[in-house]
């Protein structure tokens, strides 16, 4: 098992791979874990997006996107001024992705404005032949 992490610190607006690291070995992703703390969000309609993407453009506003592998998002509503901590804390187990050594992934954001904050992925990938068929996905 090798353990990736993708770290960012997430600033407003929509971001393109904001981290990204190079898968070293064939394997199967098998769980990815998030963790963030957003800062700022006390305005109604506040929100903290992000996805890791095998692609090296942000699409978190799309449909039928096959290059994402996870994403995360945190919002609050609030009518006037002073909100809460919130946190972003996610684990998925049991996947069976398959990657090929030199492929690339992306960490995307997508913040209101005033909205920050520190985000961390941890991928888990089984080191064995996850690409058997040595194909690179579409972009």
């Amino acid at each position: 098992m090798r353990v990736y992490k993708l770290q960012a610190t997430v600033a407003a607006g929509s971001n393109d791979s904001i981290a990204q690291l190079d898968i070293v070995e064939d394997g199967k992703i098998r769980a990815v874990q998030w963790a963030g703390s957003p800062s700022g969000m006390d305005l109604l309609s506040d929100h903290f997006r992000a996805e890791i993407s095998f692609s090296s453009s942000n699409t978190l506003d799309n449909n039928d996107v096959r290059q994402s592998i996870s994403g995360v998002a945190v919002s609050q509503n609030f009518l006037t001024s002073g909100g809460g901590a919130t946190s972003v804390n996610q684990s998925i187990a049991g996947l069976n992705l398959n990657v090929i050594a030199g492929e690339r992934i992306h960490m995307h954001s997508n913040a209101a404005t005033g909205v920050g904050g520190a985000l961390s992925c941890y991928i888990y990938v089984e080191d064995g032949s996850g690409g058997k068929t040595r194909s690179r996905r579409l972009r």
